[in-house]
């Protein structure tokens, strides 16, 4: 029987999860099945069918991204996965141009993914977006902390404060330079999937949360998953809590979403660090990214012309100009560009992960670039969730 690609509906559900299973290598419980169909339920699930067996899948999950003010709907692809012997024969390449079609015609300005080959996703518009920063050091390397106790820090397990921490999340740059919007469903999916996750939550001398790190302690390693602070104070009391850990660990560390080093605000800034590029991303509707972006500068008309082999009606040239904060965008034919760029150089260069500058110096864009690249946002982009 020939294999088909089809949209998949709560009868494909077992069939997807026992393909997650097989090709992420993961054990199969209840738990895991809980919190992957409430993923499965609350995104658009591509598959492969072959006998009635699901072979390939891809699933794109709906989010809101704030993006330096401007509220963005973005595509997040995940489980990304086939039986060995159906790989190879094409159908996650299917898949994804049917996933990026239907992004395309619900109004989905962006979408993200977590590449297992940046090659291979970059034949879909993806480009490396988003970097992490991992810090690690031995417990003998912490610093010596003499921190005056003002506020307080409790723990409770995530699941229990997720809500509280969102509100803080959401005031913090996680969540403005590109990060999602934290849906209650997504809250609940991510303590079920990491039931491990525990937390401490600092409140000032107002008992006003002010900061929280949530971490999850191994059998030798105390990981900080995520670290937000509103003050110094709250930055200080919560690297004294961790530092209160060092007795009881060898080593500690930090997968921190801001892609720039900053070991000198450390006490001993000699620690193992590394930048990591952690997920991809692509425009999905250029005419929509164009129109509502947060220019930082205004420009007068400039033609941009953008190769997408993936979504046709973004390949072509765009006339664009800001004026008195009021953006205007056509789509010509007729005038010769300002800039020549494909759909990923335009991605990173937007977003804030390259200048345009930069780009043209390294010969991945042509043209004139300078009175674009001077309005674009300059701070990369953050990302802290995983999907």
């Amino acid at each position: 029987m020939a294999m088909t690609n089809i949209k998949l509906d709560k009868n494909h559900f077992d069939g997807y999860f026992d393909l997650s299973i097989y090709a992420f290598n993961k054990t199969v419980s209840a738990e895991r099945k809980s919190f992957f169909k409430k993923l499965y339920d609350h995104s658009s699930d591509w598959g492969s069918v072959e006998s009635g067996q699901v072979v390939s899948g891809v699933i794109n999950t709906p989010f809101m991204t704030n993006f330096h003010g401007a509220s963005f709907k973005m595509g997040g692809i995940g489980y990304v996965a086939s039986y060995p012997e159906f790989a190879g024969q094409g159908s996650i390449g299917q898949l994804m141009n049917l996933a990026l079609d239907e992004m395309y015609q619900d109004g989905t300005t962006l979408s993200y993914l977590a590449p297992f080959s940046y090659p291979f996703y970059r034949k879909f518009g993806y480009e490396a977006t988003f970097d992490q920063t991992v810090y690690r050091m031995n417990a003998k390397d912490l610093p010596r902390l003499k921190v005056k106790a003002i506020g307080h820090v409790e723990r409770h397990p995530y699941s229990e404060v997720k809500n509280d921490l969102n509100e803080i999340y959401k005031k913090n740059q996680l969540s403005q330079q590109g990060g999602i919007e934290r849906a209650e469903w997504w809250l609940t999916y991510s303590a079920e999937k990491h039931p491990n996750w525990e937390t401490a939550v600092y409140y000032n001398e107002a008992n006003e949360l002010e900061g929280y790190l949530v971490y999850q302690r191994e059998a030798n390693e105390f990981k900080i998953v995520e670290w937000v602070y509103q003050t110094s104070e709250s930055w200080l009391q919560l690297q004294n809590f961790v530092i209160k850990h060092q007795s009881a660990y060898e080593w500690f560390s930090y997968e921190s979403p801001i892609g720039q080093p900053l070991p000198d605000l450390l006490a001993n800034p000699q620690v193992d660090v590394k930048i990591k590029p952690y997920m991809m991303a692509r425009i999905v509707n250029v005419a929509d990214f164009l129109t509502r972006y947060p220019y930082q500068h205004d420009f007068d008309a400039i033609v941009i012309q953008v190769k997408d082999t993936n979504i046709a009606d973004n390949e072509g040239q765009w006339q664009v100009n800001h004026i008195n904060g009021q953006t205007t965008v056509e789509k010509i034919t007729d005038k010769e560009p300002t800039l020549v760029t494909d759909i990923q150089n335009l991605t990173r260069s937007m977003m804030g992960y390259r200048t345009m500058k930069q780009l043209k110096q390294y010969g991945f864009l042509s043209g004139d670039v300078t009175a674009f690249d001077r309005a674009l946002i300059k701070d990369q982009p953050i990302l802290s969730d995983y999907f």
